[in-house]
């Protein structure tokens, strides 16, 4: 809807020296941002520039909702994990801040947390994403399996209509391996913190959003 704030400048802290959003004139920001490191996750040859740093988030556990983002048609599908646990699922789409008009993946079916501040999602898709900015390195997290150590890093998502950006860690392929000490089926795990910025309200009865 209308009413929404312009984005602001980006911060021209020699720890945020912001390359330029592509030119998407509808693209807007909807809520108030937050702060932390830059940096940036390059897979494969892609290079890390300067200005690669976070455009919205500045430490974890938060997240702006954004418009002006859409799914394209040429949005990556791969073949789902089926999940047979009855808990909440999304269908979502996730995108790089770098090129919010670039590569797309698709989550049929993405774990909805709500004991969980940031997002997650599995290497393989990350890799599809191209250079993602990072958020912070080397946080501590408490999971089921005890405390482990992530980088976190800065992606574009859509759910439903609606959209955001997010802090995510990713999910190493290792662990969609059967035989894992530490398994995992779960391709994508969406957080409160992304939850509230879109405004979903979860529903347990029904197991939706």
């Amino acid at each position: 809807g209308g009413g929404r704030p312009p984005l602001p400048p980006l911060a021209s802290s020699p720890s945020h020296l912001a390359a330029p959003l592509p030119s998407t004139p509808e693209f807007s920001m909807g809520g108030a941002a937050a702060g932390s490191d830059s940096g940036c996750l390059a897979w494969g040859a892609a290079a890390c520039t300067a200005g690669s740093g976070p455009r919205w988030l500045f430490r974890n556990a938060t997240s702006v909702e954004l418009e002006g983002i859409a799914p394209h048609p040429a949005a990556f599908e791969g073949e789902s994990i089926p999940q047979t646990i009855p808990v909440t699922y999304v269908r979502c789409v996730f995108a790089s801040p770098l090129a919010p008009d670039g590569p797309q993946v698709v989550v049929a079916q993405a774990l909805v947390d709500t004991g969980a501040a940031d997002c997650e999602l599995r290497e393989g898709l990350v890799r599809r994403l191209g250079p993602l900015p990072m958020v912070a390195k080397g946080l501590l997290y408490e999971t089921v399996a005890g405390r482990v150590t992530h980088d976190s890093f800065e992606v574009l998502l859509m759910v439903e209509g609606r959209s955001c950006v997010a802090a995510a860690t990713v999910s190493s392929e290792e662990r969609f391996d059967p035989d894992s000490e530490d398994p995992c089926t779960d391709e994508a795990i969406i957080g409160f913190a992304a939850l509230a910025a879109m405004r979903w309200a979860v529903d347990c009865t029904t197991r939706c959003v």
